[in-house]
């Protein structure tokens, strides 16, 4: 697909995140629009392309990024709360080109882990970008540190980093540079 017809594309997906109670759930539910689904239509004359709703947690699920992959399919990060203590875990999730669920996964690093951003990588892989919580000397929690994480086309972690000082750090963004590493910020 020509450059062109990529920044085409992704100028008519419309991304919509609805939060919707079920039952003592929270998932997240997601609209996107592109050309191949021109039956549904909301008010706006805006063609939705699918919904779908994502995560099995009895707690709240939370979707804060959400991308086309080279595939035609969906890569969509964000955080999930799990355990007893109610600690959040980043969370990826990948869709086909009709949202059905291909595989997900949840990354706990720390506490209290989230992933604002995701981008798919040269190699097939993804990185994502956010923030994971760390704990004092005495092992109460402290402050955020920002982490960045890549994996592989299957979602499994090949390496991931954290940076920080004395001040909560976060990262809500991050691109592939020309030379193959990555910038987060």
């Amino acid at each position: 697909m020509t450059k062109e017809k990529l920044e085409k594309r992704a100028k008519k997906i419309l991304i919509i995140l609805l939060c919707i109670p079920i039952v003592a759930f929270v998932s997240c539910k997601i609209l996107l629009d592109t050309e191949e689904n021109p039956q549904a239509w909301m008010k706006d004359n805006t063609r939705v392309a699918f919904t779908s709703i994502y995560g099995d947690s009895p707690h709240k699920n939370y979707v804060t990024s959400v991308l086309e992959t080279k595939d035609g399919g969906y890569i969509l990060a964000g955080y999930t709360y799990t355990g007893e203590h109610l600690e959040s875990d980043g969370w990826l999730i990948k869709c086909d080109h009709a949202g059905k669920e291909v595989w997900s996964r949840t990354f706990d690093a720390g506490l209290g882990d989230r992933f604002n951003a995701v981008r798919q990588t040269r190699d097939g892989g993804y990185i994502l970008a956010g923030c994971t919580g760390t704990k004092d000397a005495s092992g109460f929690p402290c402050i955020e540190d920002g982490c960045v994480v890549k994996t592989d086309s299957q979602g499994k972690e090949t390496w991931s980093s954290t940076f920080g000082g004395k001040n909560p750090d976060e990262f809500n963004s991050v691109q592939q540079t020309a030379d193959g590493g990555y910038v987060p910020f």
